[in-house]
């Protein structure tokens, strides 16, 4: 498993949401396992999102096609998003609650 964490300003937030959630179906033909959105709080015109992929060739691949390219400039993305490709290194539950 691989993790890609794209960040991305965009022209209008619930449009982008609106065409992410439309292309699910799309990302996980091409190997996407899951994800996790993310909006900073000091950027109303950025989102973060955390992608679980199979293999690191997946998403480069993917996000550097042109069928792709024209999703995210439909969406709303403006110029191209920052990627960086990571490993998971350490995981921990949610603390439960203390007796």
């Amino acid at each position: 498993m691989v993790y890609l964490l794209a960040r991305a300003n965009v022209a209008d937030v619930d449009a982008w949401q609106t065409a992410f959630d439309a292309n699910d179906d799309y990302r996980t033909e091409h190997g996407q396992r899951g994800y996790q959105v993310f909006r900073p709080r000091d950027a109303h015109d950025e989102v973060v999102v955390l992608f679980e992929w199979d293999d690191e060739r997946s998403p480069v691949e993917f996000f550097d096609s042109p069928g792709m390219r024209e999703r995210m400039r439909e969406a709303g993305v403006q110029g191209r998003p920052e990627m960086t490709l990571a490993d998971e290194v350490t995981r921990t539950a949610p603390a439960g609650p203390s007796a």
